[in-house]
């Protein structure tokens, strides 16, 4: 099921860089026009226009989306909220179906949850200050097949601060914003004076942000991460619109997952990052998966992207009635394992495009300068524009049908109901910063055995329940995929494609403001 949403680029002036394929070239330049002053976020480094993507947040079926908490329940319930109860049958309808409600792009409900064939998710667009960014130590990890998010709190621009849920002003509060919710770490708000505003959250999981391969070894193991923001950065995401139900003590809106990410920095001269540099540096790339929030009892299909089937299959459910389902066949199959297999879906858009501005104005006669290199599969081309006018270059990328995903390995992995695992960012092996219990009793606020909730649940006459609990106390099985690893690049200003990497692009664009147009 691939996602793509309906984003079209505008604005192409001269191409100073293409990295297209000769023949692809007619793809981008069949669009290219000269439209009206895009209108950017003032001051920015890195900028969407905000006249076409602040109108795409609000063009979606059925009216303006609207982050809503009660889509998530009663405050302190939540997504699994049938676990406190312990009542197995509850998990049949339950309440909250999806850890990550859709805003924009509603799936149904607990008895309608099968997405639309060929649907085509609403993306919305959001950027701003990066103010703290940080890998997570605990996830609910069968939906986190790729590790522990990377949570990065942003003070969003004023164009598309109604994208949070708490979006008004106020005074700088004594301590804390309360509800405190123990599994987040964020900062919650931000205060420039007396007026304060709560931060938005974007979350991927770590393993699919792009990472080094470690060469000294053989053969190559996955290194660690190639690059991310810090706060002070300047980010642009494209993505899901969801509300976090998976955090019952305060119900917020994010983008979770991004489909495309970028972000951006001063630096001096050699790239490094520095408060008064004179170079704009950027880091921009697609996020090739997502977690359909449909699971099977068995892993055949988990990352098989061309079967639409799989989503209409009857194998396929939400997770609450996937438990049900999984506590049902220990009786009726002879399951010896508890187990939560994720169907992935390919991400995928159409066509977007941002902006990479010089970090200071203009001087007289300078003209914008840059230096870039991307690297994508096939199906994916894109155009680099210099607006002297703007003081910045223009990135339009697009996502042809030519495009397939990679299919990456898939392994099966426990995720034990006790004990810690790894809190470690740097280790690649990292399956979670928590046991099942522990991260289910942080959720909640009160310590929860879960295990031993699914036990009590469990509705089988004395002679099968011993067996039944015998198959619980093992530790479930979920998914695991390896970080996605690329190989890091100089910046000499060139294309290329490889279809051995699994990202539908990733690079790098680096600004400035030039003295003389001469050798452009």
């Amino acid at each position: 099921m691939s996602q793509r949403s309906r984003l079209k680029p505008k604005h192409l002036r001269r191409p100073e860089a293409l990295f297209v394929l000769p023949l692809q070239i007619l793809v981008i330049a069949s669009g290219a026009c000269a439209g009206p002053t895009p209108q950017l976020t003032e001051g920015a480094i890195l900028s969407f226009d905000e006249s076409e993507t602040v109108t795409s947040n609000h063009q979606v079926p059925g009216g303006r989306p609207l982050p809503n908490p009660a889509v998530c329940g009663q405050v302190g319930t939540a997504f699994m909220g049938e676990f406190k109860d312990a009542d197995k049958n509850a998990l049949q309808n339950p309440k909250v179906p999806f850890e990550w409600a859709d805003i924009a792009d509603p799936i149904g409900s607990a008895t309608n949850f099968r997405p639309r064939r060929g649907r085509r998710p609403h993306y919305m667009y959001a950027s701003g200050q990066v103010v703290a960014a940080q890998i997570g130590q605990r996830d609910v990890m069968f939906a986190h097949p790729f590790g522990t998010d990377l949570s990065i709190d942003v003070n969003l621009d004023p164009a598309y601060r109604e994208l949070l849920v708490h979006s008004e002003m106020f005074p700088p509060p004594s301590g804390p914003m309360v509800p405190v919710d123990p599994t987040r770490s964020e900062v919650d708000h931000v205060c420039v004076g007396q007026q304060c505003i709560r931060t938005f959250h974007v979350e991927l999981e770590r393993g699919l942000w792009p990472h080094t391969w470690e060469t000294s070894s053989r053969p190559w193991q996955v290194g660690a991460l190639w690059f991310r923001p810090v706060p002070g950065d300047r980010i642009a995401v494209v993505g899901n619109y969801i509300m976090d139900c998976g955090h019952p003590a305060d119900y917020t809106s994010e983008i979770h997952p991004p489909a495309v990410l970028a972000f951006a920095y001063v630096a001096d001269d050699d790239g490094e990052r520095l408060a008064t540099g004179t170079k704009t540096v950027s880091y921009a790339f697609a996020n090739p998966y997502r977690v359909s929030q449909l699971y099977q009892s068995e892993n055949r299909f988990v990352n098989d992207f061309a079967n639409e089937e799989r989503f209409q299959s009857d194998d396929s459910r939400p997770f609450p009635q996937h438990l049900y389902q999984e506590i049902e066949g220990v009786d009726i199959r002879g399951s010896q394992h508890l187990a939560a297999h994720a169907l992935l879906e390919a991400v995928g858009f159409e066509s977007l495009s941002w902006y990479v501005c010089a970090p200071t104005a203009r001087p007289p006669s300078a003209v914008i300068a840059f230096k870039w290199k991307f690297v994508a599969r096939t199906g994916v081309v894109g155009i680099v524009t210099p607006d002297d006018a703007l003081g910045c270059a223009h990135v339009a990328v697009v996502m042809t049908s030519d495009y397939r995903p990679l299919r990456v390995p898939h392994f099966d992995t426990t995720w034990p109901w006790n004990g810690r695992v790894c809190n470690d960012e740097n280790d690649t092996k990292c399956v979670s910063g928590g046991s099942i219990n522990d991260g289910a009793s942080l959720t909640f606020g009160q310590a929860i055995d879960v295990r031993t909730k699914i036990k009590e649940g469990v509705n089988a006459g004395p002679a099968s329940n011993v067996a039944i609990h015998a198959v619980i106390d093992r530790d479930p099985i979920v998914d695991r995929y390896n970080p996605l690893a690329v190989n890091p690049f100089t910046v000499n200003g060139s294309f290329f494609e490889s279809d051995i990497q699994p990202f539908p692009f990733y690079g790098t664009v680096q600004v400035w403001w030039r003295l003389s147009a001469r050798g452009r």
